[in-house]
């Protein structure tokens, strides 16, 4: 919509109607998966003068196909043949036009095999490359578009598009939209229906929505974005095409997640990154209900964003990995805000398994584990305030398992409640508290666990560690308080 101011000019009357361009308005944009899925077609025009022992390559994601001319397959329609047939064949010489050589079978390559090659109907020196499956897009990892390349004197293999892909998988077709637009930043983003969620086409940094809702009603299998290993044409590869939503901070606040909510299984993937480094503008925060079990990926919901956010997650139930690779960051709490709270909906020991990596800033906040498993390979310890790890509940199981830079995670405050389990696999620091009601379980990983000069150890009556190995050092705390627990 246009805003329109109008001047009056003189005793006259006369107006003059300026438009200032569309008016920028939040929107709700709920993700409806109706384009109808088109392959994607590109086209490789063989022309020129082709001698004996020159080649032709076809790239495809990681891989390469290539042929070499014979001393019998020398013109461009024989060089086209000889394309389109390396291209579909399934062993080494099958489909040969001559006596033409070949580093491969296409359809034993396993990015080759998402597509198949026909020649061209009115022109035999044309091969058409088009996806298998309708909607599935093909390229490489740098140029996006399928790379076609020759060595020859005088011949030429030139690769154009005819059709690009699109489908009920493409976040970038105005179809799958209500209203029939994309989203811009500061929408509303909802998934709550039908059985494709987007996965191509995706943003790449360019825009920040104020929320995004993915409820459980979504379809089995809901996927937004994709896995990092692709089984889909049953060869596995690993994934070349962008596999996560991107967005900017280019809105003023952090965005909202409503992970689950309602009755379903919920989403069986979701990966969101926030590439901006302004605390003001690259935040996230939310709550987890739920999410379905992952497939192709060791979690459901994949978030990472700046280390500088201030966010806050709740997560009940579900499967969630957060800045879970190297180099991957995120930040989460304050002093005054629980920074991570994990719990549980019907089974304490396993609504939740959780992941938190190295590179994710959890100081001068609280985390809560009242459920589920959390693997925590990042500090929680004071910078400027009190830092708390605080595990609670039957079955609950916290590992620390530190690694790369941040080997040996630091820990100020650590409550191990009655019945809850604290599993040490790496090294680790303890610099001021240790409270133990539950179970400190030594026993697994290796490496020394350093107590810092001012801590102290309260072992309570219901508490216990066992550290066959003396992985840390009793006598190294200030004070030890025991009430009749195992192992002081």
């Amino acid at each position: 919509m246009q805003r329109k101011f109008r001047l009056l000019l003189g005793c006259a009357g006369l107006e003059i109607v300026l438009a200032v361009g569309a008016e920028a308005s939040a929107a709700t944009r709920e993700y409806l998966a109706q384009a109808a899925a088109v392959p994607q077609i590109d086209s490789i025009t063989i022309a020129g003068t082709w001698l004996q022992g020159e080649t032709a390559s076809v790239q495809i994601g990681n891989s390469t196909l290539t042929v070499t001319t014979g001393s019998d397959t020398l013109t461009t329609a024989q060089v086209a043949s000889v394309i389109a047939n390396a291209i579909n064949a399934s062993s080494i010489d099958g489909s040969k036009v001559g006596k033409e050589l070949r580093n491969a079978a296409g359809q034993l390559l396993p990015e080759l095999r998402d597509v198949e090659a026909v020649i061209h109907p009115d022109n035999t020196s044309q091969v058409l490359v088009r996806s298998k499956v309708a909607g599935v897009p093909f390229g490489t990892p740098t140029g996006g578009n399928m790379t076609v390349t020759e060595t020859s004197t005088s011949g030429t293999a030139t690769r154009a598009s005819v059709q690009a892909a699109t489908g009920p998988w493409h976040w970038n077709n105005t179809a799958n939209w209500t209203g029939a637009i994309l989203p811009a930043t500061g929408d509303d983003l909802v998934f709550a229906q039908g059985t494709y969620g987007p996965k191509y086409g995706l943003p790449a940094g360019d825009r920040q929505p104020a929320s995004v809702m993915v409820d459980a009603t979504v379809g089995a299998g809901y996927a937004i974005g994709l896995a990092d290993w692709n089984t889909a044409n049953g060869s596995g590869y690993r994934e070349y095409r962008q596999v996560d939503v991107q967005w900017d901070n280019a809105h003023t606040t952090h965005t909202l997640y409503t992970i689950g909510r309602g009755t379903g299984a919920g989403a069986r993937l979701m990966r969101f990154t926030h590439n901006g480094t302004d605390a003001s503008g690259d935040q996230l925060a939310g709550i987890v209900y739920t999410t379905d079990t992952p497939s192709g990926t060791s979690h459901a919901l994949y978030l990472k964003c700046g280390a500088t956010n201030d966010g806050a997650l709740k997560i009940l139930k579900g499967s969630v990995a957060i800045a879970a690779a190297k180099g991957e960051t995120a930040g989460f709490g304050t002093s005054a805000t629980n920074g991570l709270e994990i719990g549980h909906v019907a089974t304490i020991a396993t609504d939740a398994n959780v992941l938190v990596g190295q590179g994710v800033d959890l100081n001068d906040t609280t985390v809560i584990v009242s459920g589920g498993t959390l693997e925590l390979r990042c500090d929680v310890k004071d910078v400027g305030a009190t830092a708390m790890l605080k595990i609670i509940g039957t079955g609950t199981n916290v590992k620390v398992a530190g690694d790369g830079t941040a080997a040996s995670p630091v820990f100020s405050h650590i409550y191990v409640k009655k019945d809850a389990t604290l599993t040490v696999l790496s090294e680790a620091t303890i610099d001021e508290e240790l409270v133990v009601e539950g179970k400190v379980d030594l026993r697994k990983g290796n490496g020394p666990i350093t107590v810092g000069g001012s801590a102290t150890l309260d072992l309570r009556a219901s508490g216990s560690i066992d550290d066959p190995a003396t992985r840390m050092p009793l006598g190294a705390f200030l004070t030890v308080m025991g009430g009749g627990g195992q192992g002081a």
